[in-house]
């Protein structure tokens, strides 16, 4: 019964983002229609943030960017942006920093289910894009898939509920008569096929593509879209593997409708254009780092860039929905939950204390290892640790090694505050700036912080490398929660502060410091541990002397065990002690300014 009753929730919410795209889009042509020629013509430009996911999603808007980049569609102001992943669009979306967005079919209905009705669907524009690519020539129809190991990746999500649905209508099921091995990343799989002799891969376009300018060898075996038609030749209600369709936030669609029209004409033109002129929508798909010239070249006919609206649109993403509702009830209600839940920082919320019965019960854990391993070269009890660590707090080069790293950490971590606020600030108000700083602020945060120590050592000293990591490591945490904080501030009053002529001191100090504080908190508790982690991390790899990292460096060269888990211990309890007092304070300090 219950069962019974997820899947009807999830159809009925399935079926209402169809219908409800297809009724803003009818309500926008008929309002448009209603309107008088003189309105549509002198009508406000309107402001309209568009964002599409790297891929055929983005392929077909390439000819619009490039358009209005050139100032030949000047009918509203377009600022468009591409995405690497679904994560960075739906909390965007959620928020309202973005109007319409090119995004995976079931992340609609689960937007639509999320937001109470504020999303839409105005578009399909990418059918299926999934093929069953081999390093071999074994895989001619999807029986042969039986008793195969096929390499995937895209687990709970479209790809295993497509895949299922067609080898379980080809009478194979996929948990006993086939291996599937899922993996995180194309990649991957992408690996396994060339690790392996006769291996399989499920890939999208214009991966495949990629997979196979890197390695002549590989085929495209099974078009997934295809095989889907196939089973739909005889259902009552025929559906077509949808890969991909434009969202609107229901708000946006209500308050610019010719606006959104306006959009939808412009886009389907950009998609009949890259379709129509390979050569050169590849180019602009170069051009725009989706994918290289060369790729997009192969890609995009295989791509299935299109676009269709209206009651056509209805019947194939009605049929395709339902398709996935049945593969997995939960797909359209919780698959994205997490992707889409918004962290907004609570200053009443306090994360969970650590029991002190739980310390003792792993104390106890780690006493029982070390009595069966019996050898303290590979792990001492605790009592030996402890035993350790109060005979070196009684000696002076201890506490002269606490504070000499402590000193420079902690110094780091003040120093990245200050700059990412700032730097966040000036982000804020001036869009170059963060333009400026978007490519330093993701090459921090992807590098590696052995990396980092490498490249830092060759420039300054090992005594104050703990520093400049310490200060990289922070900075790009304040620096986005600060800015996130600055722009979800209430808009409404910005604007009666700006009406009341209110100075900016005054500004700053009553709606943006009460606003942005409980972001700064949450920065500072995540930033806290890592900035600690990663300065002893690089004092190990330079081993400064008189700091922990070279005590724990000394400890692993001469196979100190205890000394090891001493110094270990030492880490874990200044770490929590100073998060601690840093938040302790920065929450007075907050209580402070909220009397004021």
């Amino acid at each position: 019964m219950k069962k019974l009753l997820s899947f009807a929730l999830g159809l009925s919410v399935l079926v209402a983002v169809v219908l409800t795209g297809c009724s803003s889009s009818s309500s926008t042509e008929s309002g448009s229609n209603s309107s008088t020629a003189s309105q549509a013509q002198t009508s406000t430009p309107v402001d309209m943030n568009v964002t599409a996911l790297k891929g055929p999603t983005a392929m077909g808007m390439v000819k619009f960017m490039n358009d209005c980049e050139e100032e030949t569609i000047t009918d509203n102001n377009y600022n468009f942006s591409i995405a690497a992943s679904i994560d960075e669009v739906t909390p965007k979306i959620v928020q309202g920093e973005i109007d319409i967005a090119a995004v995976p079919a079931n992340v609609a209905s689960v937007l639509y289910n999320n937001t109470e009705g504020g999303v839409k669907v105005l578009a399909i524009n990418t059918l299926g894009v999934l093929y069953m690519v081999e390093s071999g020539d074994t895989i001619h129809s999807v029986e042969d898939l039986r008793g195969k190991t096929i390499y995937a990746s895209g687990k709970g999500a479209t790809p295993e509920y497509a895949l299922n649905y067609i080898l379980e209508q080809n009478g194979i099921d996929p948990a006993k008569d086939a291996t599937i091995e899922w993996k995180s990343e194309h990649s991957e799989c992408v690996a396994a096929l060339n690790a392996s002799e006769n291996a399989i891969a499920m890939l999208p376009q214009p991966f495949v593509t990629t997979a196979q300018s890197k390695n002549s060898n590989l085929r495209v075996a099974l078009d997934l879209t295809e095989e889907w038609d196939k089973l739909q030749e005889n259902a009552e209600s025929p559906s077509t593997l949808v890969t991909g369709v434009v969202v609107a936030r229901t708000e946006f669609i209500e308050q610019n409708p010719q606006a959104v029209e306006d959009f939808l004409k412009h886009y389907q033109e950009s998609v009949d254009y890259v379709n129509n002129n390979v050569n050169e929508g590849a180019a602009l798909v170069g051009k725009y780092d989706i994918v290289t010239e060369a790729v997009a070249q192969k890609a995009i006919p295989e791509c299935n860039i299109t676009f269709i609206s209206g009651n056509e649109m209805k019947e194939k993403l009605s049929g395709y929905l339902s398709v996935l509702n049945d593969q997995n009830a939960k797909s359209s209600a919780e698959n994205y939950r997490q992707t889409i839940s918004i962290p907004m920082p609570n200053k009443n919320k306090r994360p969970g204390k650590i029991k002190l019965w739980s310390v003792a019960v792993w104390l106890i854990i780690w006493q029982i290892c070390a009595l069966i391993i019996g050898q303290n070269i590979l792990l001492v009890s605790p009592v030996t640790a402890f035993q350790r660590l109060f005979e070196l707090a009684c000696t002076g080069e201890f506490w002269l090694s606490i504070t000499f790293s402590l000193l420079r950490i902690i110094g780091g971590f003040l120093a990245a505050c200050i700059a990412g606020i700032l730097l966040a600030a000036l982000s804020a108000k001036f869009k170059y700036v963060e333009q400026f700083l978007a490519p330093f602020m993701l090459t921090v945060k992807a590098v590696p912080v052995a990396s980092f120590v490498i490249l830092i050592l060759i420039w300054v000293s090992s005594k104050n490398l703990s520093i400049i990591i310490s200060f990289l490591i922070v900075l790009p945490v304040i620096y986005t929660n600060i800015k996130d904080g600055i722009s979800s501030c209430d808009k409404q009053l910005l604007e009666m502060a700006q009406v009341f002529r209110i100075s900016p001191m005054r500004k700053i100090r009553y709606i943006y410091i009460s606003q942005i504080m409980p972001f700064f908190r949450a920065a500072c508790s995540i930033s806290l541990g890592l900035c600690w982690k990663s300065g002893v991390a690089a004092e190990v790899i330079g081993i400064p002397k008189n700091s922990i990292g070279e005590n724990l460096y000394n400890a692993k060269i001469y196979l100190d065990t205890p000394d090891l888990f001493a110094w270990t211990v030492v880490i874990i309890l200044i770490s929590l002690i100073f998060e601690k007092l840093f938040i302790y304070f920065l929450d007075k300090g907050i209580k402070r300014l909220e009397r004021i």
